[in-house]
């Protein structure tokens, strides 16, 4: 009796370390559920529910990734010379798409802030604070509801400074 209740935890554990095995392998793996599916490979994750909703968030590798598809870099441009360590694509069940980036850059806060101040100039309902060695620049652009913050960057002692930007469409 023993032998046949140890049976389905020796299949789970098989199929898990085959499941590993395999995902290291193709680099990818994907997971079903009640109310979507989730997809990781090397370099992000994919999750899409049932209801359209989609999210992608990719990581890259060590010198970085791209801006996700769609990205309205003409509306806040990435500053020349950054790397970008996060990229996000999230798309809701009525196909409203905001992102979100990570940036590092070799440029200090001061002047990163600068280029973003610059950006955000003709931005409606602009709103902005400095403090210490951060900067946050929120407002309207365009279409869209944009923020950027900049800070220290305390990862990597080579690059200065870390951006985070966040757009997303004005709903009316």
């Amino acid at each position: 009796m023993k032998k046949l209740a140890v049976l389905p935890i020796l299949l789970a554990i098989s199929i898990t370390f085959t499941g590993c095995f395999w995902s290291s392998i193709t680099g990818k793996s994907t997971i079903k559920t009640n109310d979507g599916t989730v997809t990781t490979d090397k370099n992000g994750i994919e999750v899409k529910s049932n209801d359209g909703s989609t999210t992608s968030v990719n990581t890259g590798d060590s010198k970085g990734t791209s801006l996700p598809e769609g990205y309205p870099k003409d509306i806040v441009p990435v500053i020349d010379g950054a790397k970008i360590v996060m990229s996000a694509k999230n798309q809701d069940a009525n196909k409203k798409v905001t992102f979100v980036i990570a940036l590092e850059s070799k440029k200090e806060v001061t002047e990163a802030g600068k280029f973003y101040k610059d950006v955000m100039e003709n931005a409606e309902e602009k709103v902005e604070s400095e403090v210490n060695n951060w900067i946050s620049i929120g407002g309207k652009k365009a279409k869209y509801n944009v923020l950027i913050m900049v800070s220290d960057n305390p990862s990597d002692s080579s690059m200065k400074s870390l951006i985070t930007i966040s757009i997303e469409p004005i709903t009316e």
